[in-house]
């Protein structure tokens, strides 16, 4: 199995958007602040496999970290040893791995843009709160509470907005 994550972003309509000459991308690497990661891969078998005239192995990666064809990143082992596929009696093949499980390590590293996630989470967070106490006035209306009811709750909401833009923990 897999896991597969594609995030894309959007320019504004109307402005125009040309990409960074690779002079400047070199020369502002240096300076970008960036995280590090590793992906550890365990593979426990290799089973249901068609007939193949070659040595099966399977890569992992990151973006373009791992990719064996990509040309913006340094080469990495990334991939299990080929192994032959060997018939189970049956109808497929399988990869005799036995006892000894093929195990591959992934380094990458990314732009750290964890001030944008936490300003994002904390904005997510003040939303999801104010529209839980949207959510008890409007069943208070549905249920046709009093009007100073009502007007007590929205004030409450009202008056906990700044406290839920301090205190979002």
């Amino acid at each position: 199995g897999g896991t597969d994550s594609e995030h894309r972003t959007r320019a504004e309509q109307g402005r125009d958007v040309a990409d960074i000459d690779g002079e400047d991308w070199l020369r502002v690497q240096p300076f970008q602040r960036r995280r590090r990661y590793r992906l550890f891969v365990g593979f426990l078998e290799g089973t249901m496999i068609h007939p193949v005239d070659a040595p099966v192995e399977f890569e992992i990666s990151i973006g373009e970290y791992g990719n064996k064809f990509a040309s913006t990143t340094l080469p990495a082992p990334s991939t299990t040893q080929p192994t032959n596929p060997v018939y189970d009696g049956s109808h497929y093949y399988y990869l005799p791995w036995g006892q000894t499980k093929p195990c591959v390590m992934l380094n990458s590293q990314w732009e750290d843009v964890m001030f944008r996630i936490e300003s994002f989470n904390l904005l997510s967070r003040i939303i999801d709160r104010l529209e839980g106490h949207l959510e008890n006035v409007k069943n208070l209306t549905r249920v046709k509470a009093p009007v100073a009811e009502r007007a007590a709750k929205l004030i409450e909401l009202l008056d906990e907005l700044p406290v839920l833009c301090v205190d979002t923990t």
